[in-house]
């Protein structure tokens, strides 16, 4: 009766969705429609048309290309090349040596005339949608396949670009609206560039910081470009080169950045003990992109290095370092614990940690204070210069007894 639902109402309410979607069925433009307007033709999910995709996987770019193409393929077995590396040598294989970025960038320089933006092929009033649709489509995929022949034959790193058809068909649609186009602001709309490693994009915020799985190149980059004087005295750490004396090296890895770091803010992996560097990784180059570690890169035209450009810059940042009060200091406990955690087990931690304690307190129940009371042998708690009844401090006084008193009234002999 109250709350529930007669048969005949679910049959209305039924009845009543299903003459709404026949209504909006029935209203729906087909792809077959001569009057659809481009913006119209079914390309997919509703949601997936406008959202912006900046950077794909080697999987999804190419089942994206193969689906632009309107082409069927068979997946393959290809060959597996294992990459070795040096583990005993310093340089990181995910960075340029300074020959390999010189010649990356005389590269780069050669080919910025085939950095473009896709254009939208011609039409008229005869044109049909299916025909400009293809015809975009088309023209869409003859610029993705230039760029990727850039990467691929002239072995070059590109930035995230715009890769979604529909976010250019917006852009394609507004030019037509003037004669001369004197600035384009499109929000949203990134443009390809080149660029030299992936861990130098991380490091100009052109990749997220958040979303980053590999973090030892562009740390590196920071340990390089701030000195190392700087890197201690505005975090407040000691940052250990582990092979100083063999081979004479000055300038930390950014594993020896992150792990100092870790094991000065006691970033530890659970269940293992070790510094946490990737977690150390990702605030050091939040620092970075803020502006906390100062680097500025020089002009085209300075002919010194970068470290000689940014050198009076960074010995005005130490001087303001070192007039500031110093950060608090860890305790020594906490110091130890730290350096154990890094080196011993979590039993041995444990121990060491109980044991190292500098006193022990007893805590005895009813006892507020400690100056003023001695234990005797029996185990209670006597208070000092005060008898029974004086109210000292430790002492209780009880009323028993007390209601079964007769009260008793003196009578005075006449």
């Amino acid at each position: 009766m109250g709350g529930k639902k007669t048969k005949a109402s679910q049959i209305n309410s039924g009845l009543g969705k299903a003459i709404i979607r026949k209504r909006f069925q029935g209203n729906r433009p087909q792809d077959g429609d001569q009057k659809l307007h481009t913006t119209e033709v079914n390309d997919g999910p509703a949601w997936v048309r406008l959202q912006s995709i900046t950077q794909e996987g080697d999987l999804d770019e190419f089942l994206h290309t193969a689906e632009l193409a309107g082409t069927e393929f068979t997946a393959e077995r290809q060959n597996v090349q294992v990459i070795q590396t040096d583990s005993r040598s310093t340089a990181n294989p995910f960075l340029l040596t300074a020959e390999q970025e010189e010649a990356a960038l005389a590269r780069h320089a050669s080919l910025a005339s085939a950095l473009t933006v896709p254009r939208r092929p011609p039409w008229d009033e005869t044109t049909t949608a299916e025909q400009l649709q293809l015809a975009e489509r088309e023209s869409f995929l003859a610029w993705r396949r230039g760029l990727a022949a850039l990467q691929e034959e002239e072995g070059l790193l590109l930035t995230p670009f715009e890769r979604n058809l529909e976010v250019w068909r917006q852009l394609w649609r507004t030019l037509p609206l003037t004669d001369t186009v004197l600035l384009c602001d499109c929000p949203g709309l990134v443009f390809p560039s080149f660029a030299t490693t992936q861990g130098e994009m991380v490091c100009n915020g052109v990749l997220p910081i958040d979303q980053m799985r590999e973090y030892t190149a562009p740390t590196s980059l920071v340990a390089q470009r701030i000195p190392r004087p700087l890197q201690e005295s505005i975090y407040g750490i000691n940052v250990k080169i582990y092979d100083e004396t063999e081979q004479g090296r000055v300038i930390p890895t950014g594993e020896e950045l992150c792990k100092a770091y870790a094991l000065a803010r006691g970033f530890m992996r659970s269940g293992q003990g070790n510094p946490d560097e990737s977690r150390a990784a990702r605030y050091i180059l939040k620092d970075y992109v803020r502006g906390k570690l100062v680097f500025v890169h020089p002009p085209p035209t300075y002919e010194g290095t970068p470290t000689e450009f940014n050198a009076d810059l960074h010995d005005k940042v130490l001087a303001l370092c070192n007039k500031r009060p110093p950060p608090p200091l860890q305790r020594p406990k906490q110091q130890l614990a730290l350096q154990r955690a890094a080196t011993g087990s979590r039993s041995q931690n444990v121990d060491h940690e109980f044991f190292d304690q500098a006193s022990v307190k007893a805590h005895v129940k009813g006892v507020r204070g400690t100056a003023d009371y001695a234990r005797s042998s029996m185990g209670r708690a006597l208070a000092l210069g005060g008898g029974p009844g004086t109210g000292g401090p430790g002492k209780k006084t009880h009323k028993k007894g007390k209601k079964n008193q007769k009260l008793r009234i003196p009578v005075r002999d006449e």
